[in-house]
């Protein structure tokens, strides 16, 4: 392997991170050192107000007489302006005729999700990714709506429009589950949301919503299930084969200790945690390992920041990692049954001790990720789910909200706006053959006005 890589950076990154946290292991004391203070650039002023937008110019004269009076010129004040959400009312009148022979010819009526409904696909993309992006529930959207238009939507009208564009869906949602599954290399996360018995008289349960997210294919799924059972997992995956990325969860272990097509790898990441939170107890020796962790961490954020193939990240981190993962390694042996069991410490030796093996794949494959941190940044919508609407209102309706973070989070990995894409596939999907399905999913998908201009 070529090692394409400056040799002087690198090192000069692992003598900044020594140096930021100095570890006395003699004495058990920690300081740190001190930090150059930023130079404070002048400031370039304020940016241009972009002249792509709409804009509306208004001319105010003075008032009076303005004899004797020559023009000078004008004062221009250039500011942002906003005009809250409008809802129209959009009729299509389509023009019949009849020909001699009694055929009457009409042009043909522009298909929409909610078919002779009241509500265009471009409206329900905004209702969905208000929702599902923005976290904005549907009884605010409703209060926002009448408090604006004065057109109320019914509760039970809103959820019917989500149940049929849920169906009609779900079948790119089945094309997604097959296409990860094709990935060899999968990271997984699962995140609690409760939800409301169908017969439990407003009682609610705990649910899960388990995310796979395969970063080469860009393509993160969402499943909701009642359970953290074993089965999910294996259900799911079970025509998965390659490296599994998962934190300790014991689901996993289970599900897969019999499959010998897949490969468990843990995550650095939840392992370096355990230390951070060990810091409020024992911070002197938490500091001694934490250093090591900032190293690699520095390290793969220097090969991210070069853009390294994954020949070079494996050459620079069998070069320069790995002797602070056998850092790691050995304090571990060293302080392993030194503490009290119950403390934070302990607790920190003996996950990362279970986990350390799990991580030796790092070092033959440079495709693969340190830690599962991408996994969970796009599980965090689903916290904000939480905060803002509590629960699904069923088990169905958390099977609803996967679906949709499915394409929205897979949007955001393709840098697609979820409004733009969901409002194409709507306008796209009744004329769709199952040939066509796969360029609907995010990763392949281009709005129609390019995809005419591609041909």
């Amino acid at each position: 392997l070529g090692e394409e890589f400056d040799k002087t950076e690198v090192e000069a990154i692992i003598e900044q991170t020594i140096a930021s946290t100095i570890t006395d292991t003699q004495t058990g004391t920690t300081s740190k050192t001190s930090r150059r203070k930023k130079r404070h650039k002048a400031h370039k002023g304020r940016r241009p107000i972009p002249t792509h937008l709409e804009t509306e110019t208004i001319v105010y004269d003075i008032a009076g007489d303005k004899t004797g009076m020559k023009p000078m010129g004008k004062k221009v004040s250039v500011y942002y302006e906003i005009i809250p959400g409008k809802l129209i009312r959009k009729e299509e009148h389509h023009l019949q005729y009849k020909s001699a022979d009694g055929k009457i010819h009409c042009t043909p009526v522009q298909p929409r999700m909610i078919e002779r409904g009241i509500v265009s696909n471009r409206l329900l993309a905004h209702l969905h990714s208000e929702r599902f992006v923005y976290y904005m529930p549907y009884y605010r959207q409703q209060q926002r709506f009448e408090r604006l238009t004065g057109v109320s939507f019914a509760a039970s009208t809103i959820d019917h429009w989500e149940e049929v564009c849920y169906k009609k869906l779900k079948r790119l949602l089945k094309l997604l589950k097959k296409t990860i599954q094709t990935a060899n290399y999968l990271k997984a996360d699962e995140t609690r949301l409760r939800y409301l018995h169908d017969e439990g008289q407003g009682k609610a349960a705990n649910g899960w919503m388990w995310v796979f997210h395969a970063p080469e294919h860009k393509l993160v799924l969402f499943e909701f299930h009642p359970g953290r059972a074993n089965d999910v997992p294996k259900e799911i995956l079970k025509d998965f084969a390659g490296i599994l990325q998962t934190d300790a969860l014991s689901s996993y272990t289970a599900a897969f200790k019999e499959n010998n097509k897949v490969t468990l790898m843990s995550c650095l990441a939840h392992i370096r945690r355990g230390f951070k939170k060990s810091q409020r107890q024992n911070k002197v020796l938490s500091d001694q390992v934490l250093v090591y962790f900032n190293i690699i961490y520095r390290i793969e954020a220097y090969a991210k920041r070069k853009h390294f193939t994954p020949d070079q990240r494996l050459a620079l981190r069998q070069k320069y990692s790995k002797p602070f993962f056998d850092k790691i390694r050995s304090w571990l042996d060293e302080h392993k049954d030194k503490h009290v069991p119950d403390s934070l410490l302990a607790k920190a030796i003996t996950y990362a001790n279970n986990q350390w093996d799990k991580l030796n794949i790092l070092f033959l494959n440079g495709r693969i990720d340190v830690d599962n941190n991408t996994t969970e940044n796009a599980i965090r919508p689903i916290t904000l789910f939480r905060k803002n609407s509590l629960f699904a209102s069923n088990e169905h309706g958390g099977e609803r909200a996967a679906l949709f973070y499915s394409l929205v989070e897979t949007c955001k990995l393709n840098g697609i706006d979820p409004f733009e894409y969901l409002n194409d596939v709507y306008n796209r999907l009744h004329d769709c053959s199952a040939a066509e399905l796969i360029h609907l999913l995010p990763p392949n998908w281009k709005p129609t006005e390019a995809r005419k201009t591609a041909m």
